[in-house]
C-alpha cells in the first residue's frame, strides 16, 4: 500500500513507509457554543482549542441546565466542574448536577407561632432520646 496513490472522493491517497496516509487532514472540536471548530491546521482554524475538555457534567450544566440563567423558581449562578451550580445569592443552596443543576432559595421557616413551652418540651424529648 505504501507505494500506491489511490483517487477517492476526499482526493488522491496515498501512505508513506509507515503506512501513514499523506493526507492532510482537520482537527475539529465543538467549542462552549456547540459549533463545530476547526482547530488545526492553524492557517485554516476558526476557533481555538479548548484543552482540557469540561467533564460531561460541567457541558450539561452549561448547555441544559438554568443554572446560569435562572428561572422563576430559581436564581443565577456558575456551573462548577463537577456539574453542580455555585450559586450567587449567599441565601440560595445548589441543587442537582448536570442538567437538573440549578440554586433555589429555601425560605426561612418562621416558627414564631409555636409556644415557647411546646418548643421546650421538643428540645426536652429530644435530649433524653439522644
Amino acid at each position: 500500500l505504501s507505494s500506491e496513490e489511490f483517487t477517492t472522493l476526499y482526493g488522491k491517497l496515498s501512505f508513506d513507509g509507515n503506512g501513514q496516509s499523506k493526507a492532510p487532514s482537520l482537527f475539529l472540536q465543538y467549542n462552549e457554543n456547540a459549533t463545530v471548530q476547526t482547530v488545526y491546521p492553524l492557517e485554516s482554524r476558526s476557533g481555538d482549542l479548548v484543552y482540557p475538555m469540561p467533564t460531561w457534567e460541567h457541558r450539561d450544566c452549561s448547555f441544559l441546565s438554568r443554572c446560569e440563567t435562572g428561572s422563576p423558581s430559581s436564581v443565577p449562578g456558575a456551573c462548577r466542574e463537577d456539574g453542580s451550580c455555585e450559586c450567587e445569592d449567599s441565601e440560595a443552596i445548589s441543587s442537582g448536577i448536570g442538567p437538573d443543576a440549578s440554586c433555589i432559595i429555601v425560605p426561612s421557616e418562621d416558627i414564631g407561632y409555636v409556644s415557647a413551652s411546646l418548643v421546650a418540651l421538643g428540645l426536652s424529648l429530644f435530649t433524653i432520646q439522644a
